[in-house]
């Protein structure tokens, strides 16, 4: 994430996402939490706030794939 408190990992065989808390890595620690794979999965992933994270396929282009909310606990088709 852009401050720096989270780690997110795609392009797992199960089209998972894994988010991870920087801190707790830093402590050797893994608190992580797993977002399921979509049909069709997610193989790229990026932070568009500190809260929100944008889910992609392969060749999905910004303005395609998710926007999961992480707050929220939501997801929603991408605006763009």
């Amino acid at each position: 994430s852009a401050d720096g408190k989270h780690v997110a990992v795609a392009g797992f065989a199960d089209d998972r996402i894994e988010l991870y808390d920087t801190a707790a890595l830093l402590q050797n620690r893994a608190v992580r939490d797993t977002l399921a794979g979509a049909p069709g999965g997610f193989a790229r992933v990026a932070f568009l706030s500190p809260t929100k994270l944008w889910l992609g396929g392969p060749t999905d282009p910004p303005d395609a794939g998710v926007v999961f909310d992480l707050a929220a606990r939501t997801a929603a088709p991408s605006a763009g």
